[in-house]
């Protein structure tokens, strides 16, 4: 049990004990497990009495306990955390997908990453030339507890691989969204439960596109993907980069009322954004879609107005 789940349980507990019973009763009742009593007299409520005398109390008896108050309770997930100087092969405010693959396909995956970039995609790409190192692995298994989503290319011999199906059964223990794009086999196990891309005779920029549609739609993954976009237009510090995210908002699939209040509420803190008519004028037709009030560009003062109230006491 995690230290934050423990002192959860205890803290409804002791809650429930306080509000049901007397110091004595409360004591008869703890005495049936064995724990050790305390002198009431010395805490303020039978709370803090009870937080007290749980603090060195097994976890079996813990949970025992919650389970006879029928106290229902979700843990924590387990999932490892990772600082931001750890994870160096995820691109900053970008969705993180780890692309599962064979080494045969390496060429085609690098243009693909390249192609999911302008999405707000950042892929980890596991390359297998050769049999991992000690190193190459950790950092595989950094990569497969920080993402967001994974990609799996089924291409002949994927599933042959040593390693594709365990980063497969990983995401799907961590209950993580896969896309199977599928290249001349099709899903396999427990794979074929999920929506793939077909992509036989497709350019990689139609397979990017699709891959983002996916996330775009997937209960998942919709909500994380359609923020991350929105985030990268709204800091853009380029018109190539704002003309070009904003290309993909438009296009974007369920994109809401919530993201489009996003855009109204920030757009005139970036400059490239609000000095640009044509810029402009596309997020106000967003912003319409919703019933929303049109952003205008921030009034500029002249010299001569800013002389004219120089004198004006404070």
């Amino acid at each position: 049990m995690k230290p934050f789940d423990r002192i959860t349980i205890i803290d409804i507990i002791s809650e429930d004990l306080g509000n049901r019973w007397s110091y004595t009763n409360i004591n008869s009742y703890l005495t049936q497990y064995k724990i050790k009593l305390k002198n009431p007299n010395e805490y303020d409520s039978r709370y803090h009495y009870c937080l007290d005398v749980f603090k060195d109390v097994s976890e079996q008896i813990i949970l025992e306990i919650a389970s006879e108050l029928k106290i229902e309770y979700k843990f924590q997930p387990d999932k490892i955390q990772y600082s931001d100087g750890e994870l160096k092969f995820w691109k900053s405010g970008h969705f993180k997908l780890f692309v599962s693959h064979i080494s045969s396909f390496k060429e085609n995956v690098s243009h693909l990453k390249t192609a999911l970039e302008p999405f707000g995609i950042s892929s980890f790409v596991a390359h297998e030339d050769i049999e991992p190192t000690q190193e190459w692995m950790i950092e595989i298994e950094k990569a497969l507890a920080s993402m967001d989503a994974m990609l799996a290319l089924l291409i002949p011999g994927f599933h042959e691989s040593n390693w594709t199906d365990q980063e497969i059964g990983i995401a799907i223990g961590k209950q993580k969204l896969i896309i199977p794009v599928t290249k001349e086999i099709d899903p396999y196990g427990f794979l074929g439960k999920y929506q793939g891309f077909k992509a036989n005779g497709k350019k990689i920029s139609e397979v990017a596109s699709a891959i983002f549609n996916i996330l775009c739609t997937h209960e998942k993954t919709k909500n994380q993907i359609l923020n991350v976009i929105t985030d990268l237009f709204l800091i853009a510090n380029r018109k190539e980069d704002a003309t070009q995210r904003l290309s993909i908002i438009e296009n974007a699939k369920y994109y809401s009322k919530e993201f489009a209040e996003k855009l109204a509420e920030r757009v005139k803190d970036n400059r490239v954004i609000i000095d640009d008519t044509e810029i402009l004028n596309k997020v106000n037709k967003i912003l319409a879609k919703f019933g929303l009030q049109k952003v205008i560009k921030p009034k500029e003062f002249s010299i001569k107005e800013i002389l004219e109230t120089d004198d004006l006491p404070f």
